[in-house]
């Protein structure tokens, strides 16, 4: 006999075709609540933060238009103009201070000369004070000196560049060579010589006879080497407002009394360029235009080494294509 298995009855009221949307549609709403409420809480984050760039823009701002109302006031622009004048003259003193160090520094490498060569030259010691002497002026002075002849006067003394140079006028034109040749005499100078000696010109002074036979009728120029060895500096320039360097200096060691001699100054060429001598400067005093002239055509400069030399060669382009 044959088993017969009775189907549970499944009734449609149990059936519930939505079932799985229902779910579904919870969870979708779950996921908005949550993205909803993440929104808000960006919103307010982002509000927040707006709020606080504003406050700390108007904060900067109003600084910033303090600042300006500050500077636009006529107390501030007082100071301002106050501090560009300070800044001025604190330039202006660090020039000076600059040119002052430099002018320490050139002193204390000076060797000047001792006392007792003036002395010796000027024929002046500490007696002459108890005669009257030291209150005499310097013209009277040198007339009287022992050791500087009675038909010679100096006008002017310098030591500079490691030697001594005496300027006066003389009666005659031995006058001068004689002065030197005392000098040269005692010992005083490495070398000595007397570079000018020149005739005063009368004619134009319209003195009488008797003026003219006591008046000094010579100019001179002595030069007393006080070194054994001095340097010599060569440098070359082109010509211009602001000269212009054609290459280093060269310095050399010379002997005093010796002579120096320069050559193949006329033309040259640096760079392909060729230049033309224009003019001279000897320790900072040209070059005479007759001298000028004299070098140029030879081509050389010859100079007595009588103290330290500065020969500084100046130069213009040359327009005939000449080549060194």
């Amino acid at each position: 006999m044959a088993l017969v298995t009775k189907k549970p009855e499944i009734s449609k009221k149990d059936m519930n075709f939505f079932s799985e949307f229902s779910s579904s549609a919870g969870q979708v709403a779950s996921y908005i609540s949550i993205a909803l409420i993440g929104f808000i809480a960006f919103l307010f984050v982002a509000i927040v933060l707006f709020a606080l760039v504003s406050i700390q823009k108007a904060s900067v701002q109003n600084k910033i238009d303090k600042l300006t109302t500050e500077m636009n006031s006529e107390e501030y622009l007082e100071k301002l103009s106050s501090y560009d004048d300070l800044n001025l003259q604190l330039s202006d003193y660090q020039g000076q201070y600059y040119e002052m160090s430099q002018l320490y520094a050139k002193v204390s490498t000076v060797d000047c000369p001792k006392s007792s060569l003036l002395d010796t030259i000027f024929g002046y010691t500490a007696s002459d004070a108890d005669t009257g002497n030291a209150d005499l002026p310097d013209s009277m002075r040198s007339s009287i000196a022992s050791n500087v002849p009675l038909d010679v006067i100096i006008t002017d003394f310098l030591y500079e560049n490691g030697a001594i140079t005496i300027e006066g006028t003389g009666m005659t034109m031995y006058s001068a060579p004689n002065f030197a040749h005392l000098l040269r005499e005692q010992g005083l100078f490495v070398f000595i010589e007397c570079t000018s000696n020149q005739a005063i010109d009368f004619s134009a002074l319209g003195i009488s006879a008797d003026e003219y036979a006591t008046a000094t009728k010579y100019t001179f120029k002595i030069i007393g080497s006080l070194q054994s060895d001095y340097s010599v500096s060569v440098s070359k320039f082109v010509d211009g407002t602001t000269p212009t360097p054609l290459g280093a200096m060269e310095t050399v060691t010379a002997s005093a009394g010796t002579e120096y001699d320069i050559t193949d100054i006329t033309n040259i060429e640096v760079d392909g360029v060729s230049y033309t001598l224009a003019r001279v400067l000897i320790n900072d005093t040209a070059l005479s235009t007759e001298d000028l002239s004299t070098a140029i055509s030879t081509g050389a400069l010859t100079e007595r080494v009588n103290m330290d030399l500065t020969i500084d060669l100046y130069y213009t382009v040359s327009t005939d294509g000449g080549v060194a």
